[in-house]
């Protein structure tokens, strides 16, 4: 029956928030903590693997899981096909592990990226059109690493930028 669970381990518990016998008694219940947004896409992702009737030697998902509580975690999925001495798949055996604060941290340093880069922008534009010639200069050798129009305009013609100011 590909639809029973043979084993949850203790972690799963943990985890999931849910009791294994609960969960065993009514393997349903397992897919039902999937997230509503994530659920389609997971779904035909193993309905997929079922129709192949081929199993590749592992598949692994990222997905969001909700707890009784209403708690969102993150879960990544790993299982593969276990063979019969014919090669004939019987089960399949995995491991999930939470990955709620990876992916938490992964979301703050992708704001932090956004956040930084609409600064930088709005730095390059104030700069590039304020009436005052702006350089900015790197290391002892005072390379140009940051020239506006204003400041261009003292030396039209001239490339600056990467350049020494001695040259």
């Amino acid at each position: 029956d590909r639809k029973k669970f043979l084993y949850l381990s203790s972690a799963f518990e943990r985890i999931w928030k849910r009791s294994r016998d609960t969960v065993q008694a009514n393997p349903q219940l397992f897919f039902d903590t999937i997230h509503p947004e994530d659920k389609p896409k997971i779904l035909a992702l193993v309905a997929a693997q079922q129709q192949q009737g081929e199993f590749q030697d592992e598949y692994r998902f990222e997905y969001r899981i909700l707890l009784p509580d209403g708690v969102v975690r993150w879960i990544d999925v790993r299982y593969s096909p276990v063979r019969d001495e014919s090669d004939k798949v019987i089960h399949l055996a995995g491991i999930s592990a939470d990955i709620t604060e990876r992916k938490r941290v992964e979301q703050e340093r992708e704001q932090l990226s956004q956040e930084n880069e609409a600064q930088r922008n709005l730095f390059q534009m104030v700069v590039e059109n304020v009436p005052v010639g702006i350089a900015l200069l790197r290391g002892p050798a005072f390379v140009f690493e940051l020239v506006n129009r204003s400041y261009q305009a003292i030396a039209p013609g001239k490339v600056m930028l990467r350049r020494k100011v001695a040259e």
